[in-house]
């Protein structure tokens, strides 16, 4: 049976995903996702950050190389894996402390003035070694978007988030309850 009429395209992986941000704060993990990622896509450019903070700086550079197309990516990345545990065991207990984001904020940008209005007291600055888990940076990810859909501010692409854990049992609520799209256990699929 042949089928009538013009051939359908269909998106490929090739077209709709083309950058992804895996943060995670072990290198080992950093290295283990870029490298499967880039087997099963080859043509995917990998970013990575061992921190949130770091995490939006990177989200800030992917932003501002889209422009203003509208086909762009909310965050600059098609993808974002962000580990739950984004806390390296050697630091003190008051960086382990992440203050909960109050949803009553309202976030503009990745602006240094928009992390510290989400994470922080606006008492420290936020470029300092604080601590934030990948629950709090994909709920400020998802906060973005909301904020900007009640503005008509909105791309054709929303960023497919993936909260990650060695622990998935444990954090899988605060992911979720986050608004991870998808979840995955360590070590890399």
């Amino acid at each position: 049976v042949t089928p009538s009429g013009p051939p359908r395209t269909k998106p490929s992986i090739t077209t709709e995903i083309q950058n992804i941000l895996v943060v995670d704060v072990h290198d080992i993990f950093l290295k283990l996702f870029s490298k499967a990622l880039k087997v099963m896509m080859p043509h995917v450019k990998v970013v990575t950050a061992m921190s949130a903070i770091e995490a939006l700086k990177q989200i800030e550079i992917a932003k501002l190389a889209h422009g203003n197309r509208l086909d762009a990516p909310t965050h600059g990345f098609d993808i974002v894996i962000a580990e739950e545990r984004l806390h390296s065991p050697t630091m003190s207990t008051r960086n382990n402390m992440a203050r909960k984001y109050s949803s009553s904020k309202e976030v503009h940008s990745t602006s240094p003035a928009s992390v510290d209005g989400l994470f922080l007291d606006n008492k420290q600055d936020p470029t300092e070694s604080m601590s934030y888990s990948g629950s709090q940076l994909i709920g400020f990810l998802n906060q973005q978007e909301k904020v900007a859909e009640s503005r008509g501010m909105f791309t054709m692409q929303r960023t497919f988030l993936i909260g990650v854990s060695a622990s998935l049992k444990d954090d899988s609520t605060k992911l979720r309850k986050a608004g991870a799209n998808l979840l995955w256990s360590k070590p890399p699929p």
